[in-house]
C-alpha cells in the first residue's frame, strides 16, 4: 500500500510505522530477531525519540508526536543529515514538512 502524508496527518500509526521502519534499517545493517509486537513498539517508540530529541523535537507517541510533521523530520535529519536541513523546515507548514520527509525516506 502506498502512504501520502496526509496519512500521518490524520494519524495513520501503521502509515508511519511504515515509514519508520527503512530509516531504522538504513541505520542498523544488522540482522533483526522476531519479538513480539508490544515489545518492537515500544523499542521502536525509544528510537524514535532518542533521534527526534537531537533536534528538540519531543516524541510521546506514534500519533499526536508525528501529526506535525517535526518528529518525522527530525529522525530523518539524524539519521540521513544529508537529505534534510532540519532548520529550514521549521517555517514549513505541516503538510510541506511530511511531504518532504517522506519523499526522502522513499529514496532510502
Amino acid at each position: 500500500k502506498d502512504f501520502y502524508p496526509e496519512d500521518i496527518l490524520d494519524g495513520n500509526v501503521h502509515a508511519l510505522l511504515a515509514l519508520l521502519w527503512p530509516l531504522v534499517y538504513n541505520s542498523y545493517p544488522v540482522v533483526f530477531k522476531p519479538v513480539p509486537e508490544a515489545e518492537a513498539r515500544k523499542s521502536l517508540l525509544e528510537w524514535s525519540r532518542e533521534r527526534a530529541a537531537r533536534h528538540g523535537v519531543d516524541v510521546d507517541d506514534f500519533d499526536i508526536s508525528f501529526r506535525d510533521g517535526a518528529a518525522f523530520a527530525a529522525i530523518i535529519a539524524t539519521c540521513k543529515p544529508e537529505l534534510l536541513d532540519f532548520a529550514s523546515l521549521k517555517v514549513c507548514s505541516r503538510l510541506a514538512v511530511l511531504s518532504s520527509s517522506s519523499s526522502h525516506v522513499l529514496l532510502l
